[in-house]
């Protein structure tokens, strides 16, 4: 369906995955179908994917944290507003603890710790 390295805008990845809402964690039913990322905004390197604030979006990123199963993911191109696919990835493991996502965002001052609910570290198979 996707090829690793190929670009998609977001719409393309929708339609191809039958999504008709959602924004960077993508849902066909209960099951997450796409992860739509975009590096220092809410994806840090090597492997970090930030969940926001918010009631829903927690609890989405809570929902997500249960995955175990491949996620189509994808990388927005910092030139153009398209999506490079770079493969499947599997949550590995989260973090909540306030001390602890401040720890990780001390070196990343665009990003304050108070915005973001969870830290996602994710497996990545194609990059």
């Amino acid at each position: 369906m996707f090829e690793i390295g190929n670009e998609y805008a977001f719409w393309e990845i929708k339609d191809k995955l039958g999504v008709k809402e959602g924004s960077s964690m993508l849902r066909k039913g209960s099951v997450f179908v796409a992860l739509c990322l975009e590096l220092n905004f809410n994806f840090i390197k090597p492997n970090i994917m930030l969940v926001k604030n918010g009631s829903l979006i927690r609890k989405i990123g809570r929902d997500l944290s249960g995955a175990k199963y491949p996620i189509n993911t994808f990388m927005k191109n910092e030139d153009t507003s398209k999506y490079r696919y770079i493969g499947g990835s599997q949550v590995i493991e989260t973090k909540t603890a306030p001390t602890k996502v401040k720890s990780v965002l001390q070196t990343h001052s665009h990003i304050n710790p108070k915005d973001i609910s969870r830290l996602v570290y994710l497996n990545i198979s194609g990059s």
